[in-house]
């Protein structure tokens, strides 16, 4: 391993430009640019989801600093399923790993509609291309002369939207940064200037010089990450790990991802609790039932305004299995209950009252500090 470190000065760069809102975010931010130099070694590549809850928080700046430094870059505002599995095997063949795609509004993309063809390809990519070996099959040529085509998807992405809209499946496979705005006493340079430019070009020449010295070094397979994390969530941190064991940053990746999966823990949990609560809005606004058939309760937690229960499932929306499934959590199951002359599944009011009862308690748990939870549960699992 050589002297100079590219992590310490890619953080150097990022904090200069860029407010984010723990110091753990630089981090992280830095060690996914670095990786997407060594992607011809490594076998997986976690999507970097940058999540604003309103416009102006700085998800454009914070893309096109990244898109300035990693490798082969390509900043999108449009973009077609053949233009994405193309650019990959264009690059990949010139270079010998593929482009980094980075990809700002996607909230305007993933909008509900599964038929869209942007949503739809997006999401493709998104989803095979975080492995290597996933591809996506498609016929060319015209005719008799029709014959089948297979283009690999493995490609580092970065992407950035308002609220958030991504798809489950890609929620799995994403490390999340959710930005807020800055203070006023929070400054930042200019970007956009001639010196900057002339830094960051000779920073990334830098950076590609050194890769190409030390890619021999970087130990990717068999790795045990320093806390007890498996399956789907082990293959997104891998990578990073990696690139922070080549630089002597493995103290920075433990503060990294403990933060992280704390936070993806703590999501989840609240989705699960914000569901929990709309049942009792349900049942609060019908007037009090004693109890409810299950396909009315869905229903009316789709008809919820501001909610995103009719659009989720990539606009099939919430259905029973999905609401029994996360009401399960906690010790909530649909049961045979009469309705007048008929039975059908449904839920009582009191025992979802008294589940709330119980976690809206005003009480501070203490987080563990030296261990983490399993929490990457997959479209596939849920839905």
């Amino acid at each position: 391993m050589s002297e100079w470190s590219p992590l310490d000065d890619i953080l150097i760069f990022l904090r200069r430009f860029v407010v984010l809102p723990n110091e753990e975010d630089y981090l992280l931010v830095s060690m996914w640019i670095l990786h997407t130099y060594f992607t011809n070694r490594l076998t997986t590549t976690p999507r970097l989801a940058l999540i604003s809850p309103e416009y102006g928080c700085g998800k454009t700046r914070t893309l096109e600093v990244i898109a300035s430094l990693s490798f082969q870059s390509e900043s999108l505002d449009g973009y077609t399923q053949s233009y994405l599995m193309r650019k990959i095997t264009l690059i990949k063949e010139e270079f010998g790993r593929p482009p980094t795609f980075c990809i700002d509004e996607v909230d305007t993309v993933w909008n509900g509609s599964k038929g869209d063809e942007g949503s739809e390809a997006l999401r493709r990519i998104m989803n095979s291309g975080y492995r290597v070996g996933k591809y996506i099959g498609i016929t060319e040529g015209e005719g008799k002369n029709r014959k089948p085509t297979q283009f690999e998807t493995f490609a580092p992405v970065v992407f950035a939207g308002k609220g958030d809209k991504a798809p489950e499946s890609v929620k799995s496979r994403s490390i999340e940064i959710r930005l807020q705005k800055r203070l006023a006493s929070e400054e930042i340079e200019d970007f956009f200037t001639k010196a900057v430019k002339y830094e960051k070009e000779e920073l990334k020449e830098r950076l590609t010089d050194w890769v190409e010295q030390n890619k021999d070094e970087l130990v990717f397979e068999n790795e045990t990450l320093p806390y007890e994390i498996r399956d789907r969530e082990r293959e997104l941190w891998l990578p990073l790990y990696a690139v922070s064991c080549l630089c002597g940053w493995e103290d920075n990746f433990k503060k990294t991802l403990l933060l992280h999966t704390r936070q993806k823990s703590e999501n989840e949990v609240s989705w699960s609790r914000k569901l929990l609560e709309d049942c009792l809005k349900v049942f609060v606004q019908s007037g009090n039932p004693e109890s409810m058939r299950t396909q009315t309760l869905v229903v009316s937690l789709k008809d919820l305004p501001d909610s995103d229960y009719a659009s989720m499932r990539y606009g099939k929306g919430l259905d029973a299995r999905t609401l029994a499934k996360k009401l399960k959590e906690y010790g909530l199951a649909p049961i045979q209950i009469r309705f007048g002359e008929e039975t059908a599944k449904g839920y009582y009011l009191h025992p979802i009252k008294e589940v709330l009862a119980r976690y809206s308690q005003e009480e501070s748990l203490p987080i563990p500090q030296n261990e983490t939870e399993e929490t990457g549960e997959t479209e596939e699992e849920l839905f």
